[in-house]
């Protein structure tokens, strides 16, 4: 069940945060209520949950609606993640997303949030977002998928459909070294320099 009632607090929370041009830009105008969402009172851990969903046949629920959820779940964690460390970082810092498969639970994906001050290294499954700390923007920097998928992207460059050629054109700036250049660029480091912050 979805839940919709409006998250509230005290002070309104407002961050235009920009992603690829596909998908616009998005305005998010509230703020998240911890105790009441993640109160940990008559909630199932992640292990019943993914055992029910290995049991059952397939899911009656509309995949749109799925990725919805998912997506602004996706959305309040990173507007938590921002709104944590602002004060923590004085000025821009970086908000570096990392995608896991639980091992022993293969249905499980798990997003981890994390902020910090320097631009991370590219790797596999992690997603980067740069906080402008003057506009009070998150600008998308780069999302590069698993490894599997880069590799099948990479061999099949002329097969892939219209709507993914942005993620294989980052695949292929992440395979020729583009985005450790640009790394290196918001690091503030010089182009022959060994040393980058990971």
């Amino acid at each position: 069940m979805i839940n919709t009632e409006p998250f509230t607090t005290k002070r309104p929370m407002k961050y235009s945060i920009l992603l690829p041009e596909r998908m616009g830009q998005i305005d998010l105008k509230r703020t998240i209520q911890y105790q009441n969402r993640w109160s940990m009172t008559n909630r199932k851990t992640v292990g019943e949950l993914s055992q029910d969903l290995l049991k059952k046949q397939f899911d009656t629920r509309d995949p749109i609606e799925l990725q919805r959820e998912m997506q602004q779940e996706y959305l309040d964690n990173l507007v938590v993640c921002v709104e944590k460390n602002k004060n923590q970082f004085k000025g821009n810092f970086y908000v570096v997303v990392i995608t896991k498969k639980e091992p022993l639970m293969p249905n499980v994906l798990r997003n981890y949030f994390f902020a910090r001050t320097s631009c991370p290294t590219p790797d596999y499954d992690q997603t980067v977002y740069r906080y402008n700390a003057s506009a009070q923007e998150v600008e998308y920097v780069w999302c590069i998928p698993d490894r599997e998928t880069c590799f099948v992207f990479l061999e099949n460059k002329g097969k892939v459909i219209f709507e993914e050629t942005e993620l294989l054109q980052t695949i292929i700036d992440f395979d020729n070294g583009l985005l450790y250049k640009l790394a290196k660029k918001f690091n503030n480091e010089s182009d022959n320099s060994i040393l980058i912050d990971t």
